[in-house]
């Protein structure tokens, strides 16, 4: 089976979470024999890219024109708006799960996917009642998962460190500084700043004691706080940091795991009370959260079993 993978190209190259789940799955299923593609609506996808995702292998990338339809081909996209119309068909295409479910201004692009029953992969179980209540019913529970090189490699933190992920802003289309509104509170901390190439990240996150997670808000998702999904608070997990993260509905559920919080102010206060803990009260909350993630966010058998009831 040949499965084309949608990049949309008004988002996705700047470096966020879409593409890395969009890789991830192309990583996998090349893993599971499919013949996989990449593609982007105004074929503009160059190798360079994906370049900072760090993949460690070739995808091939195809032209919109090249893609062959047929009842042996899948698309596979998670932003139906910018898709073009001519992918459209409901036996061939896979929606994988994604925040436009959710966002005002796409209510009938949701709409054509109810209607048409097209299979959506859920990739966080835990928002399977809000999704109900929207009228979706057609959803594998794929749950997303991180990359095996996105682990704690046993090197010596930073005591008292704080790992943070900044925005970029552009300045006359050519030069960039980081946007510190959300992360204020924090300048005068001893802070790491957790951005750069993927692997540039995962070890900024393994020299980080802490993490802080401040999701942006989404004025287009009015029932969140937050984005709905939290992808570097997984990574920072996974790299060993002791996480602290504004509540929203998309991640409460991690309630019992890390420390939530309703504001930064309230981060700050929880930042200075955990910083006097010992080696061994840290090492024993950081082993909690790896042993977290390796038992909920690594691809095994269930999620390879969700994709190819996905794609049949």
């Amino acid at each position: 089976m040949k499965v084309y993978i949608h990049i949309d190209s008004n988002s996705t190259y700047v470096g966020n979470g879409g593409l890395i789940v969009l890789s991830n799955l192309a990583s996998k299923l090349q893993d599971m024999g499919y013949e996989v593609y990449l593609f982007d609506q105004a074929n503009r996808l160059k190798k360079k890219n994906l370049e900072w995702v760090g993949l460690n292998r070739q995808i091939p990338i195809i032209r919109t024109d090249k893609i062959e339809l047929n009842s042996n081909a899948r698309i596979v996209t998670n932003w139906l708006k910018t898709l073009p119309r001519k992918f459209w068909r409901p036996k061939t295409i896979r929606f994988l799960e994604s925040s436009e479910l959710l966002r005002n201004g796409h209510e009938a692009e949701r709409e054509w996917l109810i209607k048409n029953n097209v299979k959506i992969a859920n990739l966080h179980r835990h928002l399977n009642s809000i999704y109900e209540s929207l009228g979706i019913k057609n959803m594998i529970n794929l749950d997303v998962w991180i990359r095996e090189d996105v682990k704690y490699y046993g090197v010596k933190k930073i005591n008292n460190s704080v790992g943070i992920q900044l925005e970029k802003r552009r300045i006359l289309k050519i030069f960039k500084i980081y946007d510190w509104k959300r992360y204020g509170l924090f300048r005068d901390e001893n802070l790491i700043v957790c951005n750069g190439t993927y692997k540039e990240v995962i070890k900024a996150m393994n020299l980080a004691d802490f993490y802080i997670h401040n999701p942006k808000p989404s004025p287009h998702i009015s029932i969140f706080k937050g984005e709905t999904f939290g992808l570097p608070l997984f990574e920072a997990m996974a790299c060993g940091c002791i996480c602290i993260a504004r509540r929203h509905l998309g991640i409460d559920f991690l309630k019992d795991t890390i420390f939530l919080v309703e504001n930064m102010q309230e981060a700050k206060k929880k930042l200075e009370s955990i910083k006097n803990l010992g080696k061994l009260e840290k090492d024993k909350i950081r082993c909690s959260n790896i042993k977290f993630i390796e038992e909920n966010f690594r691809f095994d058998k269930k999620r390879k079993e969700a994709i190819q009831e996905w794609l049949s």
